[in-house]
């Protein structure tokens, strides 16, 4: 989890973010092809308290990020606000 800059959005819902998490590979790729949204460095989903929950279970799934071939994974990234994710160009 990396700091968030604070009045930054939760890319899922209207409230303040208080934190971020990656994007799994494959979740950024489905972005890519089915949301045609490319990311420059490594992404970062600012995410309030309320919403982070459900997409660390998601992402998490026990072993690895939960496939795009899961219906609630789908549903999630369709859900992202796209212009909310952070680039990480590493700087």
């Amino acid at each position: 989890m990396g700091p968030v800059n604070m009045g930054d959005d939760c890319a899922l819902c209207v409230d303040a973010a208080v934190f971020d998490e990656g994007l799994p590979p494959e979740w950024e790729e489905y972005l890519r092809d089915e949301r045609e949204k490319t990311f420059i460095g490594s992404p970062r989903v600012p995410l309030c308290a309320g919403c982070r929950p459900e997409y660390d279970i998601l992402k998490s799934g026990g072993y690895g990020p939960v496939s795009t071939d899961d219906e609630a994974v789908v549903e999630l990234l369709d859900d992202l606000r796209l212009d909310r994710i952070v680039e990480n160009h590493g700087f």
